[in-house]
């Protein structure tokens, strides 16, 4: 036994290693998880059982094999729990309710507008209460609700998602307040955050530890992984590259500053070249113009962060009229010549409520880490062990 830890806390470790090597495997027999988890097989037999009977663990077919006998193959159970992702933007609210592996059976989407809304703090976590109602859940179903949220969440109002007031900005304490109505447990991070959480856990990056996403839509954002984790920073506002100052005395930005990243390369900085095109020869060479400043810009940010792969995503991805090539040209002549033979360039086409998932894949991570918490029919199971 590890020093320091006693009989209980030792037993909610390997509880969580196993559930975890459970969902990471997708399918995995018992001898395995002895294996993979360097434990007894008594010590992984009883843990199986009360992961079954806590509803979480199913066994399912046994697997094929030619050698020797079959074993029996456990799965994560789809049957009770749900976990509720909400993305929470400047101009909408989705809500998707996912099953613990991630399988979408309910979603919810409607307008919001939080900058000309008269009481846009309550209305927000009305709003947001109401479409938690709305999918007639039992609240013994729901293991915890997941929010991705942009920042700022409102510039004229000076609104962020926060658990407090930063500076000027005031807080809108949505995790303090549906953690109090729905008495789950409520986690919230930035949406580029997430949507990079939804790469690593379903997208291209499961097998990557070190990646820059990068999230462009009407804003700019950045998820950070750095050897499989991402990077929050101080006060949880890391990757916030969109407010990256390239032209001092620019453009006004959301933020308040101006000139700032976002100003250049967002989704609604290219959808006015259109208006300010003379003729169709200057849009096009304005459309360049674009495409070669975005590159060079995400050139720096891996000359910043040098991470094995650079993945674009987000709206951004979808729209046709932005040649990639002269993106990804432009990305390798600003790397520097020492990464660039490493670089994985990705454009990752934009997956309906990646956002969403991504938030309820974050309320998983903790489940799966901290099983006793969010389960409390597994607490139960264990206090009638021996």
């Amino acid at each position: 036994m590890t020093k320091g830890k006693n009989p209980q806390t030792t037993r909610e470790y390997n509880q969580a290693l196993i559930l975890s090597l459970i969902a990471k495997h997708s399918a995995i027999s018992r001898v395995d998880l002895a294996r993979l988890g360097k434990l007894s097989k008594p010590v992984v037999t009883s843990i199986v059982d009360n992961l079954m009977a806590a509803g979480l663990v199913k066994e399912g077919p046994k697997a094929e094999s030619t050698v020797g006998r079959r074993p029996v193959m456990l799965h994560i159970t789809e049957d009770f729990y749900r976990i509720i992702g909400i993305d929470l933007s400047r101009d909408h609210i989705t809500l998707v309710v996912t099953t613990l592996t991630g399988e979408i059976r309910q979603r919810i989407s409607e307008s919001l507008d939080v900058e000309n809304t008269q009481s846009a703090k309550h209305e927000i976590t009305d709003a947001v209460l109401d479409m938690v109602n709305r999918t007639k859940l039992d609240r013994k179903q729901i293991v915890g609700v997941g929010v991705a949220h942009p920042f700022p969440l409102s510039s004229s109002r000076k609104l962020i998602v926060a658990n407090q007031d930063v500076g000027d900005w005031k807080a809108v304490k949505l995790g303090e307040e549906l953690s109090d109505v729905l008495g789950v447990p409520v986690h919230l991070d930035n949406d580029a955050n997430l949507a990079a959480m939804h790469e690593r856990w379903y997208g291209r990056a499961r097998k990557i530890s070190d990646f820059v996403y990068v999230l462009i839509g009407n804003g700019v954002g950045a998820g950070i992984y750095n050897n499989g984790r991402l990077v929050r920073g101080h006060l949880g506002f890391a990757g916030e590259i969109g407010h990256i100052v390239v032209t001092p005395g620019g453009e006004q930005c959301v933020c308040g500053n101006r000139g700032c990243l976002e100003t250049e390369i967002s989704l609604r900085r290219f959808d006015r070249l259109e208006e300010e095109a003379a003729s169709n020869r200057d849009l096009e060479e304005k459309i360049n113009q674009y495409a070669l400043r975005l590159g060079r810009h995400l050139g720096n940010i891996v000359n910043i962060f040098n991470p094995q792969a650079l993945i674009i995503g987000g709206a951004f991805v979808s729209e046709a009229r932005i040649p990639r090539e002269v993106v990804e040209r432009a990305v390798y002549e600003a790397v520097h010549p020492v990464l660039r033979s490493t670089l994985q360039l990705m454009f990752v086409e934009d997956v309906p409520d990646n956002v969403a998932k991504g938030a309820a894949s974050l309320v998983g991570l903790y489940a799966y880490r901290q099983p006793h918490r969010y389960f409390p029919n597994l607490s139960q199971s264990n206090n009638r062990q021996p």
